[in-house]
């Protein structure tokens, strides 16, 4: 059965790379706590799958060449070697990962039909059981990538200037823009409030989806930025 011999090493080859992606990634976001911690325990997953593929690959063989077996190489090297830098980074490390996660799945939903047409339940067994974990990796992707998004894609992470407030990195931005942005932080489903305010400026603080990490902030005193939080109350939206 060489066909399944080749999906059989696709199996143990992608959920070596997944393992080994998810500790590079863990490694280069070792800042961001809940990165480095979720992604050595996910790596965790894909090794167990390897260790309960082990009996199926003295039964079956494995293909070890190829071009199948090493599509996931390919992405290794390529992508998730090692992590890119900044929040847009971040982003698309989780991204990188998710595509090769449902890489592993879409391979383990084949060997499971396989399984199933040569009734061997030990296969099906491993293969259903590495499924649910891969859906719990991909999972935590999804979700991590939705917090990460309105931070990536809205905010310029801020620069210090020596002896002033932290301002948006790109320097002074329109009143109009400003407003815009805080529309679309609410739109992301994130939360932003006002945490100071004197005559002449008012400093907003920029907060993940669960209201918890600020993650920017934007000072100003342009009008419109001024009268557009009159009209929201002094506080910003509701967490």
């Amino acid at each position: 059965m060489p066909h399944l011999a080749t999906y059989v090493g696709l199996a143990d080859h992608s959920e070596r790379t997944l393992a080994d992606s998810f500790r590079a990634i863990a490694e280069g976001h070792a800042q961001t706590v809940d990165v480095f911690h979720t992604c050595h325990t996910l790596a965790s997953f894909s090794d167990e799958h390897r260790r309960q593929l082990g009996p199926v690959v003295a039964r079956y063989g494995e293909e070890s060449a190829g071009r199948e077996v090493e599509e996931p190489e390919r992405l290794h090297a390529t992508g998730l070697a090692r992590a890119r830098a900044g929040e847009i980074g971040l982003l698309r490390d989780l991204q990188d990962l998710h595509v090769l996660a449902t890489l592993v799945q879409t391979t383990w939903t084949v060997i499971a039909q396989g399984a199933q047409g040569l009734r061997d339940h030990q296969l099906l067994e491993v293969a259903m059981a590495a499924n649910r974990g891969t859906t719990r990796q991909l999972a935590w992707l999804n979700t991590r990538m939705k917090a990460a998004a309105p931070q990536a894609l809205i905010v310029s992470p801020p620069q210090p200037v020596p002896g002033a407030a932290a301002r948006d990195s790109d320097g002074p931005r329109s009143g109009d823009d400003l407003v815009e942005t805080l529309r679309r932080w609410e739109d992301f489903g994130a939360v932003w409030r006002v945490l100071q305010r004197d005559a002449s400026q008012v400093t907003i603080g920029l907060f993940r989806c669960d209201a918890g990490e600020e993650v920017g902030r934007l000072v100003s005193g342009a009008p419109e930025l001024i009268s557009f939080l009159e009209r929201r109350g002094p506080d910003g939206p509701a967490a």
